[in-house]
């Protein structure tokens, strides 16, 4: 027979297992999707969930005779973006609220958006019939772990953080100045290579300040004829520009700085990771041998990220047979690109 529609599963509980450290909230929420969710979390390294457990997978109309031979089971879910990730471990067919068949879980990162994940399971493998099926026998169970495993993953003993240049990054000359400053930060992760995460999250700290210091004599000293402007930007969204004037009665201000702190991702490419940020700034000072200064500065450092959630909006299951017969007594399928099958 040709595919039933997809149904939504009904009677959602969490049922605890071996090593889950978070239950869900709101299991029944996880059956229907109407933006509404079953969630588990906050998780970090090795936490566990318990398993979302459906008691009926129930067909579009009952199956009669026709014993079908592939569960195609949709899941509809996404998790909280961080350097934490949650991965299904276990996806197991129950039957008469007994674990059959093998576990089809991926162990593949949950999309940040809402997202469809589709497991394609082997009902006669699995000992479940048609019968079973319209007796509402059938369900599923559902587990997710956090990678990386180790808790202590983003401590900073695991880390190392550079920054080239070194900063600050100073720059004199005459009158004019017009001076970018890129930073490299590179990330080293000095852990286990098996569990080391995708990506990290760093703290980024940034300052440019630029001035007048005055005029030659040989050397840079103060003078009351020290005018002109700066523009300053320290790369990750701070700027300043305007006039400036040192001394002088009742000045502007005799130089111009911003800074700011912000948080950024860093993918790793096998245990290393790079991200690049610019400071520019310049000086035009009035009269003549005046000087101008210009500073960059960068300093990083590893964040422990936030603690991730896992959220499930519907559970629907479609009842197919063999796609190929070879025989009387032999069926083989054919899963669908992108399905996994078990």
């Amino acid at each position: 027979m040709p595919s039933t529609p997809y149904t939504d599963g009904t009677g959602a509980t969490s049922v605890s297992r071996a090593g889950s450290t978070h239950s869900w909230t709101n299991p029944s929420d996880g059956l229907h999707e109407d933006g509404i969710y079953a969630h588990a979390g906050a998780m970090v390294g090795g936490d566990r969930t318990e398993l979302l457990t459906v008691a009926h997978l129930p067909p579009s109309s009952p199956l009669g005779a026709s014993n079908p031979t592939v569960l195609t089971l949709k899941v509809l879910q996404h998790a909280t973006d961080s350097a934490w990730s949650i991965r299904d471990d276990y996806v197991r067919l129950t039957k008469s609220g007994s674990p059959v068949g093998s576990n089809g879980a991926v162990l593949r990162a949950v999309e940040t958006s809402d997202t469809n994940r589709t497991y394609s399971c082997d009902l006669l493998m699995a000992g479940i019939t048609a019968s079973d099926v319209d007796a509402g026998l059938v369900g599923v169970q559902l587990g997710y772990t956090c990678y990386p495993l180790d808790p202590d993953t983003f401590q900073s003993a695991n880390w190392d953080v550079s920054v080239s240049p070194t900063s600050p990054e100073g720059t004199t000359g005459m009158a004019n100045l017009n001076q970018s400053t890129p930073f490299l930060i590179t990330v080293h992760w000095k852990g286990d290579v098996l569990l080391q995460p995708d990506r990290v999250l760093l703290s980024v700290t940034t300052g440019a300040t630029a001035t007048g210091i005055g005029r030659t004599s040989p050397e840079p000293v103060a003078a009351t004829d020290n005018t002109g402007s700066v523009s300053v930007d320290n790369g990750q969204g701070e700027t300043d520009s305007g006039a400036i004037q040192n001394p002088a009665p009742d000045p502007p201000p005799g130089e111009r700085g911003v800074s700011g702190t912000h948080s950024r991702w860093v993918a790793m490419v096998g245990t290393f990771g790079q991200t690049k940020v610019t400071c520019h700034s310049t000086t035009a000072i009035v009269g003549a041998n005046q000087w101008g200064q210009i500073t960059h500065s960068c300093s990083a450092e590893v964040l422990a990220p936030p603690p991730v959630t896992i959220f499930v909006d519907s559970i629907q299951s479609s009842y197919t047979q063999a796609m190929v017969s070879a025989s009387k007594h032999q069926f083989f399928r054919i899963p669908p690109v992108g399905v996994r099958s078990f």
